[in-house]
């Protein structure tokens, strides 16, 4: 689970208030399965045979291939789908199942479609009845990922707008006008254009294709009964317009730079992304920073030796709960005749830290992971500096400084 937005709406009290669930994925099971699971492998003999039987509008019998299942919608088969996946995984809950053994009274009211129906558009009104009293609202958005039609994402489903499908941002937005406090959960395998729901959401929790695992996930995280800790190991553009966008983009253009924005967009105020690699927040806080508390018995808290860069860190949980964090270390090569990454992570670790209690750790990673092709052709490092930067995210850096390494050939 990665906590992509929260501005304390998350955790959930159980029994706390009225809570309404909308949203396509809220009790759909199949929506958690990717392309490559026993789940959409069943479906393909489903829609194969649609196809073989003529139930499928715009392919044709006699000429069909394997891949013409990929993209054609495929009418009146979602709910075998739904089926199946339950066949084959009957303990598994949906979000909603699981939100319900944690507190029976939240209620549930089916809006939002994966694929919009022009013959029965949102409701503002009934969005509006449906909300009213609600002390805070669910909403559980996605796309479904596989391989048979009626999905959005997995292999041969490629989109030009990596944008949540049907009517479901227009959901959200209708949602969040009434007021109530909103709590957007996203199940997606990959990343998606979520300005617009982040912008109107309480807290974004995104879900990221968890099997048969994920409604209970998802519930216990929305409740506080686990402390999420995920990363992004992707980046999340604000805009369409931004891609290709990524952390370790080439020095002196993308989005970051070490002396501060260049080069942004004319029609973009905020020229980074929505959310970075790296991301993702905690219902605690923490603190990293540089060990230089030892003294110089035990060196200095950055330093190569024997080939690896060693990074001795405090990091320190200075919130309210007991929690775990993922410790990053990143690196510029600032010598390089050669244009390097801004930043390139060289390592990190996982830490579970009890709340005001504080931790040593150090980081390693190898000099080879800053080789690369020079000017001349051959692999490996030339002498000069190397800016090193820790942090919890590509995006929040907490301490820098700079080593000085020796020129090294592959």
């Amino acid at each position: 689970m990665v906590l992509l937005d929260n501005d304390g709406t998350l955790p959930l009290t159980p029994r706390g208030g009225r809570i309404v669930v909308v949203g396509p994925a809220a009790d759909e099971l199949r929506v958690h399965f990717g392309a490559y699971t026993s789940v959409s492998n069943a479906e393909v003999p489903l829609g194969m045979m649609a196809v073989l039987t003529g139930q499928v509008p715009g392919v044709d019998p006699a000429t069909f291939v394997f891949t013409d299942i990929f993209q054609p919608r495929m009418p009146g088969l979602d709910g075998r789908f739904e089926a199946e996946a339950r066949r084959i995984h009957p303990d598994a809950p949906t979000v909603l199942d699981a939100l319900r053994r944690t507190d029976p009274s939240v209620e549930h009211v089916p809006l939002g479609r994966f694929e919009a129906d022009p013959a029965q558009p949102l409701d503002r009104d009934a969005v509006e009845r449906a909300v009213a009293g609600a002390d805070v609202v669910i909403a559980v958005v996605g796309e479904r990922t596989g391989w048979v039609g009626n999905n959005t994402a997995g292999e041969g489903q490629s989109t030009a707008e990596p944008a949540l499908p049907g009517d479901q941002e227009a959901l959200v937005a209708l949602l969040a006008a009434t007021g109530k406090p909103l709590v957007t959960v996203v199940v997606s395998g990959r990343p998606l254009l979520l300005d617009a729901v982040a912008r109107v959401s309480n807290a974004v929790l995104l879900a990221p294709l968890l099997g048969e695992e994920a409604g209970q996930a998802i519930a216990d995280t929305l409740f506080g009964t686990v402390n999420p800790s995920g990363k992004l190991p992707s980046t999340f553009p604000r805009h369409l317009g931004q891609l290709p966008i990524y952390h370790g983009h080439h020095h002196g253009s993308g989005y970051g730079h070490p002396t501060g924005a260049r080069h942004g967009y004319n029609d973009l105020a905020d020229p980074s992304p929505l959310y970075p690699f790296g991301h993702g927040l905690s219902y605690t806080t923490f603190d990293v920073a540089f060990d230089d508390s030892a003294g110089d018995s035990a060196g200095p808290a950055v330093e190569e030796t024997g080939g690896l860069i060693r990074a001795r860190l405090v990091v320190a949980n200075t919130g309210p709960a007991d929690g775990e964090t993922v410790v990053q270390l990143y690196a510029r090569d600032e010598a390089a005749t050669v244009v390097r990454p801004v930043r390139q992570l060289i390592g990190f670790t996982r830490l579970a830290l009890p709340a005001g209690e504080t931790a040593t750790v150090t980081l390693e990673a190898p000099v080879a992971r800053l080789f690369h092709t020079r000017s001349d052709g051959t692999r490996g490092i030339e002498a000069g500096e190397v800016t090193v930067l820790a942090g919890l995210g590509s995006d929040d850096i907490r301490c820098t400084t700079t080593i000085t390494l020796p020129a090294s050939d592959a």
